[in-house]
């Protein structure tokens, strides 16, 4: 799960986790194992890696690119009105 499904699924089940610490690791297990590439040092220093998993997968982009505009046209909804 990412970033910030992973920290709602351990505040919604915290009570059932017998673990005094949870720690999300996101996408570092499939990184570390191999079927995702890690981004290039030049996007990492650029400070653009969240932009390296879209590419490997477009379909990421557009969940996420929905997902921001549904917020913001919420938002931006009692300003408009």
């Amino acid at each position: 799960m990412a970033n910030p499904m992973q920290e709602l699924w351990f505040n919604r089940n915290r009570h059932r986790l017998d673990v005094p610490v949870a720690v999300g690791v996101s996408d570092a297990f499939e990184i570390i194992s191999g079927p995702v590439r890690q981004a290039p040092r030049l996007i990492k220093q650029l400070k653009l890696e969240w932009i390296f998993p879209n590419k490997q997968d477009p379909q990421l982009i557009w969940r996420d690119a929905i997902a921001v505009l549904l917020k913001l046209g919420v938002m931006m909804a009692p300003l408009i009105y």
